[in-house]
């Protein structure tokens, strides 16, 4: 028993060591000592960034045991100075050492700095509860200071630009519009294009056929949803929705032509999906036919309004 609490002790160590390590990137973390490993620490991939690149943040909340000994109840992004988060990405793992199993969350952030100086990546916070005691435990990660330096100076592309280049793209480009006369001379007349189908309807359709209520392990499902729901956001009112942060997309979301309800039901979606698929949250039929019901309804709805738009400017010409 001795041996395979050491073991576990030299496991959180080597994992929270780079912290302090000359030259390493920062690590802050806090432990909460239970006995069962539990830490969430924070890291960065340079302790100096320059102003036009980028900088990567990882928070990994970790523990010993069984995958599903805790589920994350409320996670935090963490507050930034002199920096924007320009998108996000998660991910799960799990490493054995002496016959205990330790398992990892990571949410990685990518960082854009805003102007030189210093900047500050201030405490994530996250909000665990512990499966067999019901009890709730918060931990956050330690201030990270993040030194914005002067922008590389990009290489020089005047060589791309040579005569034979230029050359070759000219004449390309009189080939191209040959074969293009050419083909015209030669059809007689042009097929018909078909008419692309509204952008609703195309996702209503995905909605119905990749979305299902009735399979028994309904995870994938909520996940499908969710990422079907920022797509559509993306195309219909030209959003970076796929990578954003639920709370950064609400506010764009906001900013368009929808109602403040369909906001406020797209909130509610998308923040429930984010619960179950990354804490282990289990979500039921109900919740989801609800969810596919509230979905169709805003798609129904912005595929009337683009219909009432078209209408309304065909009678004006």
């Amino acid at each position: 028993m001795l041996k395979k609490i050491l073991s576990v002790q030299v496991l959180i160590f080597l994992w929270c060591l780079p912290a302090f390590l000359p030259g390493s990137p920062i690590t802050s973390f806090q432990e909460k000592t239970q006995g069962d490993g539990l830490c969430l620490s924070g890291r960065v991939d340079k302790t100096q960034v320059p102003l036009n690149r980028t900088l990567e943040l990882m928070v990994s909340l970790s523990w010993t045991g069984n995958p599903d000994d805790y589920f994350i109840v409320r996670f935090e992004d963490p507050l930034l100075t002199n920096f924007e988060i320009t998108g996000t990405t998660t991910s799960k793992r799990s490493a054995t050492s002496a016959g205990t199993n330790t398992i990892f969350n990571d949410f990685i952030y990518t960082l854009r700095p805003k102007e030189l100086g210093m900047g500050y990546i201030e405490s994530a916070a996250v909000t665990v509860r512990k499966k067999d005691t019901e009890e709730d435990a918060t931990l956050a990660t330690r201030r990270i200071p993040v030194e914005v330096v002067n922008p590389l100076h990009e290489r020089e592309n005047g060589r791309l630009f040579s005569p034979f280049l230029i050359g070759g793209i000219i004449l390309l480009a009189l080939i191209l519009t040959a074969l293009i006369m050419t083909v015209k001379k030669i059809k007689s007349r042009p097929l018909p294009e078909e008419p692309k189908p509204p952008l609703e309807t195309i996702y209503l359709e995905r909605l119905h056929s990749s979305v299902d209520s009735s399979r028994p392990d309904l995870k994938e499902d909520f996940s499908l949803l969710s990422r079907l729901i920022r797509n559509y956001l993306a195309e219909k009112f030209s959003l970076a929705a796929r990578e954003a942060t639920t709370a950064s997309l609400v506010k764009q979301l906001e900013r368009t032509s929808l109602k403040e309800n369909q906001v406020s039901n797209l909130a509610d979606i998308l923040h429930r999906t984010d619960e179950i698929t990354f804490s282990g949250t289990q979500g039921n039929k109900e919740e989801l036919m609800q969810f596919i019901t509230l979905t169709e309804g805003i798609l129904e709805g912005q595929l009337r309004k683009s219909e009432d738009e078209k209408n309304e400017s065909a009678k004006k010409k």
